[in-house]
């Protein structure tokens, strides 16, 4: 297949979504060498696909305005001059310009419509496309049952495929063993206002009550006035000596902090996947989230909730704290090998179906 692959909705500080456009980049290479893909996205893709045997690079630079044109004309503007025979996008928004080619979007989450107050009003604005691409496109992909299920009440004439994330990227990861006679610590997220960072802070302080003792919180991806913010309340708090702000931390790095600490806090609003959870729980450390996260409608006990208040948190946090550390990886993991042999399956078919109505025309 000659296949035009739109990353643009993942920006290189993007998280989850990154994550996501990475995996599935890789994997393709892997399960389906034969393709052509030509990828539009930030410069960071170039860099994933070096080396990959039949895959080109349609490079857009980073920015809001650059990367919204990008997905709504450059793309399929791309698909046409390609000829190829889809487009998929890894975000909701896929572009209407491929000339009639099958155009296949994936939704992650609809946070947006749950929670507007958390985007500034140009994302707003740009988003409210998505409801209407996800109808329009051949098929939208959800990428859990969470997100089917929003996506079915947000845009219901959606031709909806559920296709799940892959989990078993850390199996990649170098081996971290903890070390011995290290302070514990907590990991929480700061980079998008959902991960509600402000939050853990708080708990952090009830979970030292609890425990008689100050485990240290490391929260990563907070940068600028957030983390100014942040600092702030981890002094109120009286939590300055303890808390951390890392900003964003190499890959390496990452991976040793998530293998090493002795619990991670998902404090989101909302989550379409959670991707962290899979690379906690596949070294077997804890994982706590909050009730209203959607978390454990898709992991269901691999994850501990709690109320997302700071009591709430707080309490459940000292818990788990108190265990003893789990090291267990799970028996099964989901692949992304898998995840691309899912979304694979729906090109294949739309465009078997394009090719067919165009030879009855």
């Amino acid at each position: 297949m000659r296949l035009v692959i739109d990353v643009l909705g993942a920006p290189a500080d993007s998280g989850g979504m990154r994550l996501y456009a990475e995996q599935l980049l890789r994997a393709w290479g892997q399960v389906a060498p034969e393709d052509q893909l030509v990828v539009v996205g930030a410069p960071w893709v170039a860099e994933v696909l070096a080396g990959h045997p039949s895959a080109t690079v349609h490079v857009v630079p980073e920015g809001f305005a650059a990367r919204a044109f990008g997905q709504w004309v450059r793309a399929g503007l791309v698909a046409r001059r390609c000829r190829a025979d889809a487009l998929l996008s890894v975000s909701p928004l896929v572009s209407p310009f491929a000339g009639g080619r099958p155009e296949v979007c994936i939704a992650h989450d609809w946070r947006h419509v749950r929670h507007p107050a958390e985007f500034p009003r140009r994302q707003r604005l740009y988003r409210r496309l998505w409801a209407w691409s996800a109808t329009h496109a051949t098929r939208s992909i959800q990428i859990s049952a969470k997100t089917d299920a929003e996506t079915a009440r947000i845009a219901p004439r959606a031709r909806r495929v559920t296709v799940e994330n892959g989990q078993d990227h850390p199996r990649s990861w170098p081996v971290v063993l903890p070390e011995a006679d290290a302070d514990p610590f907590v990991v929480t997220y700061g980079h998008h206002a959902n991960k509600r960072p402000e939050l853990v802070i708080r708990a952090l302080r009830v979970a030292h009550a609890h425990l008689g003792s100050r485990p240290r919180l490391i929260v990563l991806g907070a940068a600028g006035g957030l983390r100014d913010r942040l600092r702030r309340t981890a002094v109120a708090q009286g939590l300055g000596d303890v808390v951390d702000f890392p900003g964003y931390v190499a890959t390496p790095v990452y991976q040793q902090l998530v293998q090493r600490s002795r619990l991670v806090v998902l404090a989101s609003s909302d989550e379409g996947f959670g991707l962290p959870v899979a690379e906690a729980r596949y070294f077997g450390i804890p994982v706590l989230s909050t009730h209203d996260s959607g978390l454990s409608a898709i992991h269901g006990d691999r994850v501990d909730t709690a109320a997302a208040t700071p009591d709430g948190l707080g309490a459940a946090m000292a818990e788990l704290l108190r265990e003893p550390a789990r090291r267990r990886p799970p028996a099964t993991v989901a692949s992304w090998a898998d995840t691309v042999r899912g979304i694979r399956a729906v090109l294949v078919e739309a465009a078997a179906q394009h090719a067919a109505a165009a030879r009855r025309a």
